[in-house]
């Protein structure tokens, strides 16, 4: 997929990003992916790339370009490396709630600007630090959230967080998905239940989970990466986004044009189906007694066939539809 390098301004100063796109280049529902706390990296720009294939523009950010020109983690050996190790945490721990809102203000601002993104509305998604900050912005900008994720994300609902993403419950309007780790001690148990109970309090739209894997489960360069613990995650996000993050049909394949049957052979040939549809529709009356489509069908529901009185203005064949055009 193309990916776009950007360094999009915010009120802390330039963050790098990758921008994902369709490889069709139509414009298309926007998601921010927050990384966990290695940063983004290669395995989450494959993740990206994998959601604009499914057709939706992603925003990858730099979560830590407060600290300029930092060096990568490797994040297979990072946490069995002890220098490493407190240079992570270091960093993962100066991102405040107040950073990640600046920060998401900022990509929703850009989001908003680019001609690669249609529709107001976006998705969030991230991993570890990522699903919090995911959760915090479906709560911090409700109106432009549609729908969220979070994947074995850290300290959602702890009680001594004043910042805690359940604290914002009763403002999120976005669908939510948390998919939570076995025995993880960012998130426990009493986390979890009191996540839930404050998201059923709000009546907000959600799924919780327990996947039977290990922290880190759905990042394949994480020692604890499982296999199958992926491949669910993924399918997760595919139906929360395909059910909540829709945009306009990307292939004919995807057309389902109430009353014209399969889609037809090629997007022209839709277009003229289409095209002979709508004039029908405009030119005849406003009986509700059925047309005809191009392969001579009654579709019911719609405006009605043609009568002599119509003789100058109704769209009967494709051949009165091409004239049209």
């Amino acid at each position: 997929m193309p990916r776009i390098e950007v360094d999009l301004p915010t009120p802390d100063g330039p963050c790098h990003a990758t921008l994902h796109v369709p490889a069709d280049g139509l414009p298309a529902p926007a998601a921010v992916l927050f990384p966990d706390a290695a940063g983004p990296r290669e395995t989450f720009r494959a993740v990206a790339d994998r959601l604009a294939a499914d057709g939706y523009t992603v925003l990858l950010p730099d979560v830590h370009h407060r600290w300029g020109e930092w060096r990568p983690f490797d994040a297979a050996t990072v946490f069995s490396d002890p220098p490493e190790r407190d240079r992570l945490m270091t960093m993962a721990r100066s991102v405040t709630a107040e950073m990640i809102t600046r920060d998401a203000g900022a990509f929703l601002e850009f989001l908003a600007g680019r001609p690669e993104v249609a529709g107001p509305r976006v998705g969030v998604f991230g991993y570890c630090m990522g699903g919090r900050a995911a959760l915090l912005v479906a709560g911090r900008f409700p109106d432009r959230v549609a729908a969220a994720a979070s994947f074995h994300g850290g300290r959602l609902a702890d009680v001594a967080d004043p910042d805690g993403p359940h604290r914002l419950a009763d403002r999120v309007q976005a669908v939510v998905y948390v998919a939570a780790a076995e025995n993880d001690e960012t998130f426990p148990p009493e986390q979890y239940a009191r996540l839930e109970a404050a998201y059923a309090a709000a009546g907000v739209q959600h799924t919780m989970e327990v996947y039977p894997a290990a922290h880190g489960f759905a990042v394949p360069d994480n020692g604890t990466y499982d296999a199958a613990a992926d491949a669910r995650h993924r399918a997760a996000l595919t139906a929360l986004f395909g059910a909540h993050l829709q945009g306009a049909p990307r292939q004919v394949a995807d057309l389902d044009f109430t009353g014209l049957g399969p889609a037809t052979p090629s997007p022209s040939a839709w277009a003229d189906e289409v095209l002979y549809f709508l004039l029908v529709d405009r030119f005849s009356d406003a009986r509700e007694d059925g047309v005809r489509d191009l392969a001579g069908a009654v579709v019911a529901g719609s405006t009605p066939p043609w009568r002599p009185a119509d003789a100058d203005t109704a769209v009967q064949s494709d051949a009165d539809a091409q004239a049209w055009r």
